[in-house]
């Protein structure tokens, strides 16, 4: 009795410390994770960025109309300390600050936005927001409105860009466009 429980405890140990195991094994963990981290990203689009999906059209009138894109940044929303998607793009424009507004509204209405006039304190500013006229179409968000944020700039120097210069003056509006979702479900 006593020889054969050796030997099993020995074929045992031989099972448990075959190196082949322990490789096959490891491959096929580092596959499952490899696998399930590929799915859930393709299921949660886990890097794109809704608002700036959003702002494309717009994005395109504007730089279709004469726009020059200087810098943009955003954040998918996707992270622990913020959950509201949002993107800022900054265009150029040979345009005045008159002239600007009145070519950004009429695209803001083909593109289903109401932009109406948010008094800023800034004399070189003027701001026009929506945030009632388009519902967000992505259903892992909160119901609720597309916030379209559209600031013209005509002098001063309060328009920071991503470290890069932005020309606007007086003839030369800059335009900056912001857009804010709801925020992810839970």
């Amino acid at each position: 009795m006593k020889t054969s429980l050796n030997t099993k405890l020995t074929v045992i140990k031989r099972k448990a410390s075959s190196p082949i195991t322990i490789i096959v094994g490891l491959i096929v963990l580092v596959g499952l994770v490899w696998g399930g981290v590929t799915l859930f990203s393709a299921l949660t689009k886990s890097t794109a960025n809704y608002a700036e999906e959003v702002a494309k059209p717009l994005e395109a009138a504007l730089v279709k109309a004469g726009g020059v894109k200087v810098c943009t940044q955003g954040d998918a929303g996707r992270s622990a300390d913020n959950l509201h998607p949002g993107y800022n793009v900054v265009f150029e424009t040979d345009l005045t600050k008159d002239e600007a507004v009145k070519q950004a509204i009429s695209l803001a209405k083909d593109n289903g936005y109401d932009l109406a006039y948010n008094r800023s304190p800034n004399q070189y500013l003027d701001k026009y927001i929506d945030n009632t006229s388009k519902d967000s179409p992505y259903p892992d968000l909160l119901d609720g409105k597309i916030q379209l944020f559209v600031d013209f700039y005509s002098g001063g120097s309060n328009l920071g860009c991503s470290e890069k210069t932005v020309r606007y003056d007086a003839n030369h509006a800059a335009i900056g466009l912001t857009v804010s979702l709801p925020e992810f479900r839970r």
